[in-house]
Parts: C-alpha cells; structure tokens; sequence
C-alpha cells in the first residue's frame, strides 16, 4: 500500500503526529489509526517519540554465519529436548562451530529491542539511531528554530523519518494563502537512501508524502546526504543542517516572493487559456482555433480551465482571477488530475516529482515569468 507504515504488534500504525497536522494524515480513517497517534501542539519531542512506539528504538550490528551444509538447523532442533547431557551438549557445540562459516564481508542489521531483522549490509555499514539523527537538530529546537512536528517507521522498520516544521510566521501569498515549511529527516537500514536533511514544504505522514519531500528537497537543492560509514555523526552535522534551513528559508521566501507577485496580476479568461495552451504545446505554434486541437490537448487545456476556476483554492482573493490562480491551476493538475502511463499512487509520485509533471510545473513558472517579466 501506498503509506507503506510499519505496525505494532496490535497492527497500530507506529506514527506520531501533533494535533494541528491531523487533517494532513490522509489515512487516519483506516484500522491502523489510532487516536492515541495524535498529540496535543504542545507535547515534548519524547512524547512523540513513545507514541510512535520509538522510544526504544536501537538498531545494531551482528555477525552472519553461514549454514552451508545445514547442520546447524538440523542440530538446532535437539535444543526442544527438556534435558541435555553436557557431553552431548559439547558434542554439539563442537559440530556447530565445524559447521558455521563466518561471513566476513557482511553482517547483520537488526533492531535490538525486539530482535526483528532489518537487512544484511557490508561489514562498513554503520547504523544510526533515530535519537542520534535527531539530536543533530537539538540545538535547532533548544533556539527555537524548529518544533518536531510527525514522526514514523517505514517499509516494516527498515526505514524512519522525522519531520519538524519551522518556526516563525509563515509563508502567506496572499490572505488565507499560506505556505508550510519543514526540515526533514529520514534514514535506512536496509541501503536503500543515506541519512538525508532537507527542507520542503511537504509533511511527511507517509512513504508517498515521504517521497514527495524529499524529491522536492532535491530539486531545489535543499538536501544533505551523509553515507553509513563510520564517523557518520559528527560535528559537521549540525552546521549541515543549519545550512539546510538557511538555503531553505531563501528559497521558500523567494518563492513566496514570485506568488505574490503572480497575485498582483490579474488575467482575463482570454490570458488564461493562452497560457495554458502555450504549456500544453509547448514549443509547437498553436493553433488559432481549438478545432484545429487534438483531442488530448483540448481536454488538457479543459482540465486546467476547469481548475482554474474550481481547483482547490480557487476562490481565494489572490488566486481567482490572477496569474497565481493560473500557476497553482497548473500544479493541482499534475499533482492531481494529469493522465499518466499509469494510475498507481507511486507512478503518479514519479511523475510529479521527476518526470513530466515535475518539467510542466518549472515551465508554467517559466512561462509566467518571461510573459510578465518578473524577477524569478
């Protein structure tokens, strides 16, 4: 599924959120939801912490023994017997330890506190504990300047993420319009991504969202990727994140900056559908009649229409009738509504985040900047 959340042992899903972000939970309707996840807006870090069923989290290392001829599973079974005479019981340990083949290139990565097994990586792989990758933002949320704001394991433990929200006012475009900020935080155990800090604007409350973050962190340059080799943590780390948060306070308010902008800018149903036909073709002349479309750009630019004047938002001063209306038109569509190879949510995460969707969001933005001539 798509949440790809790691559950309890009650199949509770183990996530902790604060009160003000429950309505960004989209799965907080299904059986592993509890309500127990959701925390007042004031709670302390180690509240979340032990909601998420973290606060016990370790993760170590273990040596690999190889069973080649499978003696040791089969001597493993004597061990159910009620008693065991100790020459016999020294007989066995003898044939074990003549069966076991160290395997030296690799080693074991298991959780501590309940012995489940995470994955086998090489014998330079050194895990972080999820306490450890957010002390790196201690002095973040001592100066005030981050607050923990949803925590969780992923893909059945073998990953974690954090995300904290900056403090601060936020980003408002334009009234009711307003822009999120977080610095964020996963790591694996399992190789699949680095111990990554970045800064988006998207919470994570999932593996979609999880993806959607991280991929906008990326993009924007906003990302700060350290390999599991030993010394990982150090203190480099903290100037790296507060690095991270600087770049992404710029960025997020020189976007914020470009919205209100766009917002001062009011277009006519004519400008609309220019700018939306000029998206759709792209570098191709369009035509001066839409019966001369295809079909598949007639409902493209149909679609965005149609979300420009009924799209999430839409009626907001600021966004009805003016280019900022036009550019979120654009977003909701790739985000939401654009037809793809495939229908899953993951493809569609792709898409958005590294393919065409991604490339038609930086172009619409383009394209309102050169009409307009503004400073991007």
């Amino acid at each position: 599924m798509a949440h790809n959340l790691e559950f309890t042992q009650d199949g509770i899903a183990m996530f902790a959120t604060r009160q003000r972000n429950l309505d960004r939970v989209w799965w907080k309707g299904q059986p592993f939801f509890s309500k127990d996840l959701v925390l007042s807006n004031e709670a302390l870090t180690e509240e979340l912490f032990q909601a998420a069923g973290l606060d016990e989290h370790f993760v170590a290392k273990s040596a690999l023994v190889a069973d080649h001829s499978g003696e040791i599973q089969r001597l493993i079974g004597l061990g159910d017997q009620a008693k065991i005479d100790a020459k016999v019981l020294r007989r066995i340990v003898a044939k074990i330890q003549a069966a076991a083949e160290l395997v030296e290139s690799h080693q074991l990565v298991y959780r501590e506190n309940d012995g489940k097994h995470l994955s086998v990586m090489g014998k330079d792989y050194t895990p972080v504990q999820i306490r450890e990758a957010f002390s790196v933002l201690d002095d973040l949320v001592e100066g005030g300047e981050i607050c923990l704001e949803t925590i969780g394991s992923l893909a059945d433990g073998r990953k974690t993420f954090m995300a904290a929200k900056l403090t601060g006012d936020d980003l408002e475009i334009v009234p009711g319009d307003v822009m999120q900020r977080y610095l964020i935080v996963r790591d694996s155990y399992d190789g699949s991504n680095c111990l990554e800090f970045g800064a988006a604007g998207t919470l994570i409350v999932c593996e979609n969202t999880e993806r959607m973050a991280f991929g906008e962190a990326k993009r924007s340059g906003r990302l700060s990727r350290q390999k599991h080799t030993k010394g990982i943590l150090n203190e480099t780390r903290i100037a790296q994140a507060r690095e991270a948060l600087g770049i992404a306070q710029a960025q997020f308010d020189a976007y914020a900056d470009l919205g209100r902008q766009l917002a001062t800018i009011k277009m006519t149903d004519d400008d609309v559908q220019d700018f939306h036909a000029a998206l759709i073709f792209g570098d191709k002349t369009v035509p001066a009649s839409p019966d001369d479309w295809t079909a598949q750009k007639r409902r493209a630019v149909g679609e965005l229409g149609y979300l420009y004047d009924n799209g999430r938002g839409s009626e907001m001063d600021g966004r009805r009738g003016t280019a900022w209306g036009a550019l979120n038109s654009v977003t909701e569509w790739t985000n939401h509504v654009k037809r793809h190879k495939a229908s899953t949510d993951t493809d569609r995460t792709n898409f958005v985040l590294y393919g065409k969707g991604a490339q038609l969001n930086a172009q619409a933005r383009q394209l309102l900047v050169n009409q307009y001539q503004l400073a991007s």
